[in-house]
């Protein structure tokens, strides 16, 4: 896959929390908008780091420019301290911002990596967003503290409703191979799951240049994301279709039924003038 920025444009900006002043600088969210002249503004993939880091890893940045060279928009932003619920607070604050700028907006796909997967499926699994979320992406999932392997962290993968994409290393230290699979078959809806050989948890193998890493990671990412959006966009216009109702049949038309009944009641005045010339006929 060849990652080319031709036409891409990244624009960032500050996003505040619902209550807080403009002033406020320690509750800024920044945010950059990643998007191409192809990019649709009715579709969009939101993304975000994990407890270290920021927005801008390059593993991050090349997926946005690769989602938007594909024709959508991508989101990612940047949010600090790693507290589940503030992340929580955070990313959704996000996502409604994000709502408000395009109103075009009709599919989400929900990214994070590590820490913001989790914070990714949390939000997805939440009432009020299972009707605007349409899928998820899981970079690097921590299933697991590597001191605490027993504890699972599936709370929020079992009941996820949507599709799910994992894309982690077959070395992680925080995802093993096995238990990941044990736990995606028993999520209520089946996930995708793509392995990258030899990665660890920060996606790098040895031997390996990070570019053709990243390359792989958004090849994966890209494809996925074209077909849940396609399937999305199928499904709206089955829907549509649905709604209108099936068109009147042609045989049974009102105007068709209304001719026939005028055709039995009157006849053609030739049709009359012949058979009274017959019965006359006979008569005499």
């Amino acid at each position: 896959m060849s990652l080319s920025v031709k036409d891409i444009s990244e624009t960032e900006t500050d996003v505040y929390f619902e209550g807080n002043e403009k002033s406020t600088s320690s509750r800024a969210i920044p945010v950059c908008v990643t998007k191409s002249r192809a990019s649709s503004e009715s579709k969009a993939v939101l993304l975000t780091h994990g407890a270290g880091g920021d927005m801008n890893m390059p593993h991050l940045t090349a997926v946005a420019k690769a989602v938007a060279n594909a024709g959508f928009l991508c989101v990612r932003f940047t949010c600090k301290p790693p507290a589940m619920q503030h992340r929580l607070k955070a990313y959704r604050t996000v996502l409604n911002w994000t709502r408000s700028c395009y109103p075009q907006l009709k599919y989400v796909i929900v990214a994070g990596r590590s820490m913001g997967a989790r914070v990714a499926a949390a939000l997805a699994c939440e009432p009020d967003m299972s009707d605007f979320i349409s899928g998820c992406i899981f970079l690097s999932y921590p299933l697991y503290c590597p001191s605490k392997p027993l504890a699972l962290r599936k709370e929020h993968l079992l009941p996820l409703a949507v599709p799910s994409l994992f894309l982690s290393g077959d070395s992680d230290e925080m995802c093993d191979k096995k238990v990941l699979t044990e736990v995606a078959a028993k999520m209520a809806t089946q996930p995708a799951i793509y392995w990258v050989a030899g990665a660890n948890h920060g996606m790098s193998v040895k031997g390996r240049k990070r570019i053709d890493i990243e390359e792989e990671m958004c090849g994966c990412v890209v494809k996925w994301v074209t077909k849940e959006f396609r399937r999305l966009s199928k499904r709206s216009v089955e829907e549509s279709r649905d709604s209108v109702g099936a068109a009147p049949s042609v045989e049974n038309s009102p105007i068709k039924l209304a001719f026939e009944r005028a055709r039995k009641c009157k006849k053609h005045p030739r049709q009359k003038s012949s058979e009274e010339a017959s019965k006359k006929h006979r008569n005499t």
